[in-house]
């Protein structure tokens, strides 16, 4: 199975950062970049037309995930059946964001 990725890209959708203050940085992305804000259990989701990103608490200046998105569902499969077949171990993803079929690494 041989994706094109030329043809398919995959993009950054957003990433989760870790903070000792995350209500400190999240206002600072909120006011700074004019992203709304939101609660999604412990993390924070901020947005805005160009970017989403997710602030948890925890250890400073430390990425959580970066999480990609496929074009589509079928794409996302035919990914995730060639790390399978590579011998990755995938788990659910991290991200409150993400459908139930997304997986990590």
């Amino acid at each position: 199975m041989l994706i094109d990725w030329k043809e398919n890209p995959v993009l950054l959708d957003h990433i989760m950062l870790f903070s000792y203050n995350p209500d400190r940085l999240a206002a600072f992305y909120r006011d700074c970049l004019c992203m709304t804000m939101s609660r999604h259990n412990s993390l924070i989701k901020l947005e805005n037309k160009d970017r989403k990103l997710l602030i948890s608490k925890g250890e400073s200046r430390k990425l959580g995930f970066g999480a990609f998105v496929f074009s589509d569902e079928v794409l996302l499969t035919m990914f995730r059946e060639s790390l399978g077949q590579c011998g990755f171990n995938l788990k659910p993803s991290p991200s409150p964001i993400f459908t139930d079929s997304s997986f990590s690494l």
